[in-house]
């Protein structure tokens, strides 16, 4: 369109369609929530699909421990390395059960608390277009069950002292 001879100059959309997206099921888990000793553990899992080599079961880095280990804390790193392991400029739908995160990254309650962490994800997700999608847990999903699995997994790690660990097997259903 133009106005008075000049090209209009296009803006971002608020709502960008979706194409070509990359799906993806982020999850955090927490075991002792709000502690900060060693026998607490908090692990995330972000799910991509079966046989996708960016499914990762990881437990939360020792540099986000200086505030108590929470469910919160694990969802943000979890929506975090799942932007990490995307690319700049990708249509990206995360799927989480964490309304916290989902309002947060939405803007819609203030970021106060984990400040370090929304620190972090703030320019990841200005770098993408991306969909926040808040699935009650009352609603059964395959891949934020898998993804749950693979937080759990995380979080094991994270008790016995162990590195990331992917593998294809991961993104194999959490029953088989």
């Amino acid at each position: 369109q133009q106005v008075f001879g000049r090209p209009r100059r296009r803006r971002k959309p608020k709502y960008h369609p979706v194409s070509a997206t990359v799906r993806v099921a982020v999850c955090g888990v927490c075991r002792l929530s709000g502690s900060k000793s060693g026998k607490a553990g908090a692990g995330v899992g972000a799910w991509f699909g079966r046989e996708s080599e960016c499914n990762l079961a990881e437990p939360l880095p020792l540099w986000t421990r200086s505030e108590p280990l929470t469910r919160n804390r694990a969802d943000i790193w979890a929506s975090i390395r799942a932007l990490q392991r995307t690319d700049p400029g990708e249509d990206v739908v995360i799927s989480t059960r964490s309304r916290y995160v989902v309002f947060g990254a939405e803007g819609k309650q203030t970021r106060r608390v984990n400040g370090d962490l929304w620190r972090v994800l703030q320019p990841l997700q200005e770098e993408r277009w991306v969909s926040w999608n808040f699935v009650p847990a009352a609603k059964e999903n395959e891949a934020l069950a898998a993804a749950e699995f693979l937080a759990n997994e995380g979080a094991a790690l994270s008790q016995t002292g162990g590195r990331e660990r992917e593998s294809k097997q991961m993104g194999k259903d959490p029953g088989e």
